[in-house]
């Protein structure tokens, strides 16, 4: 799947993430501007690097409408959530927190 960084305008507040699947289908999200990388794109540092089949860009490939896994992947009480989407959530938010703080503490990152 090729994911597509779109920056609108500059007084716009959101930006676009395209995802375009092999099967040439696609959908998209908007992305908050944020003073560090948006955190759909940590998913994609995230995913990538790690042996996940079920994380929120594979669940997007598979078919699934970006925003729909969204919202099952940030609902914990959600019986549709699967446990790769979680554990690639809870990754993603760990490194963003870090990225926010403007340096990478390890042992904060592994708490």
């Amino acid at each position: 799947m090729k994911l597509i960084a779109e920056k609108l305008g500059k007084t716009d507040k959101l930006d676009r993430l395209r995802f375009v699947r092999t099967d040439a289908s696609e959908c998209q999200t908007s992305m908050p501007r944020q003073g560090t990388l948006p955190h759909d794109l940590v998913h994609y540092v995230v995913e990538s690097a790690l042996p996940l089949k079920h994380g929120f860009l594979s669940l997007v490939a598979s078919g699934l409408d970006a925003v729909f896994v969204m919202q099952i992947a940030h609902d914990p009480a959600s019986d549709r959530v699967q446990t790769e989407a979680v554990q690639a959530e809870a990754i993603v938010e760990a490194l963003q927190t870090q990225l926010w703080s403007g340096g990478f503490d390890l042992d904060a990152f592994l708490e």
